[in-house]
């Protein structure tokens, strides 16, 4: 990436650019569309206190089950997620200032970055599925690559 590392990591701590520069990944997470990465970001957030609406709530639009071009899932939902997990569709962990993980309902995501000078940062993104959707003949991790790299 043309940009100092320190620049990725204060992007990626909001998502007031979101709606703008992220168009497939705000019509999946409605509430990033409204530049917020979380309903307490919010001023007004007790006014939809009472809402599910994931334009208020987070989590994924109607119909969808993960972070892919389609929503749809790329294999079957990891063991041991609620309801709840699956709905929230993503769980960040950040290691500042060298990489962060990214749990979904059916894999995971692990983003590396290395400074490489001033201006340039390397990126290098591993994708992680469980061993039967990795058995699956009609396996294809497209649908969630093409996703990341278009969001």
């Amino acid at each position: 990436m043309q940009c100092n590392w320190k620049i990725f990591w204060e992007n990626y701590n909001e998502c007031l650019h979101c709606p703008g520069v992220h168009l497939q990944l705000v019509q999946l997470v409605p509430i990033f569309g409204r530049g917020l990465l979380e309903e307490r970001d919010d001023p007004q957030w007790m006014q939809h206190a009472g809402s599910n609406d994931p334009k208020f709530k987070g989590g994924l639009r109607a119909g969808a089950t993960t972070w892919s071009m389609n929503g749809q899932g790329i294999g079957p939902p990891l063991p041991g997620l609620t309801a709840e997990d699956r709905q929230a569709a993503h769980v960040y962990v950040t290691s500042l200032p060298s990489v962060f993980f990214v749990g979904h309902p059916d894999y995971v995501r692990i983003v590396r970055l290395r400074p490489l000078g001033p201006e340039q940062t390397e990126m290098c993104v591993e994708y992680l599925f469980a061993p039967q959707t990795l058995a699956d003949p009609n396996f294809d991790m497209s649908n969630a690559v093409d996703f990341a790299n278009a969001s």
